[in-house]
């Protein structure tokens, strides 16, 4: 072997153990694990808060004026019931179901009852759902006197409902808020018919509230949470 020869091998053999000491090098990964918690929003009935002023003889409101403060009749005939329900059988009720009985023409009845936030994020009363249709506020214009509806299918408005304007009202954890109604009997009532209808109330979080309904989205963000009234001890 020549000279030559020799000194290439040479540098062959240091080219390669340069090589390898560069892939060599050790290394080491720093790694982040992340938690993330999200809140819950969880709007409530109270338990043992409905009350209802048919508590003994019948209270009458007599058109037009429909009085804010009608007067009592003088016998017990009607009757009244509230029954909180939970229809999506989550063990929490989310719709309140009135049945009215033996009533009759100008029979009144006001009942109210307290919501509660039940969970750890602010939230706005947003909406009330009655016989299927959405109110988000109290049109004073159209529903002076309330809602009517026909609660039998004859085709007849037999019954008024109005509420007290809680819209957009803001509860933190733990916070309450009461809601009323006020209930008339019309003219047109079917004889010997007891009378029901359900009322949800659902609420939004605080910081997505818009009075009426929420417009679509427009991105790829998701829609605010909502949630339905359920009842809590």
């Amino acid at each position: 072997m020549n000279y030559r020869a020799a000194s290439a091998i040479l540098f062959s053999i240091v080219i390669v153990a340069a090589a390898t000491a560069a892939y060599a090098l050790w290394s080491d990964s720093l790694r982040i694990n992340t938690t993330v918690e999200t809140g819950e929003l969880k709007f409530c009935f109270q338990n043992n808060t409905l009350i209802w002023t048919d508590n003994g003889p019948d209270m009458n409101s007599f058109p037009p004026a429909f009085d804010p403060e009608p007067a009592p009749e003088g016998k017990d005939v009607g009757s009244f019931e509230g029954v909180f329900l939970d229809t999506d059988g989550d063990g929490c009720a989310d719709t309140l179901q009135i049945t009215l009985r033996n009533v009759y023409p100008w029979y009144y009845n006001h009942i109210g009852f307290k919501v509660v936030n039940a969970g750890t994020i602010p939230l706005k009363i947003w909406q009330m759902n009655l016989q299927g249709v959405n109110y988000y506020e109290i049109n004073e214009h159209e529903l002076f006197e309330g809602v009517y509806l026909d609660l039998d299918g004859d085709g007849y408005n037999d019954t008024i409902v109005w509420w007290g304007d809680n819209f957009g009202k803001q509860l933190h954890t733990g916070q309450k808020a009461d809601i009323s109604l006020d209930i008339t009997i019309l003219q047109e009532a079917p004889q010997n018919s007891t009378l029901t209808f359900n009322i949800t109330l659902t609420a939004v979080q605080w910081n997505e509230y818009t009075p009426g309904p929420i417009p679509p989205a427009t991105t790829t963000t998701s829609e605010p949470t909502t949630t339905t009234t359920t009842t809590t001890e």
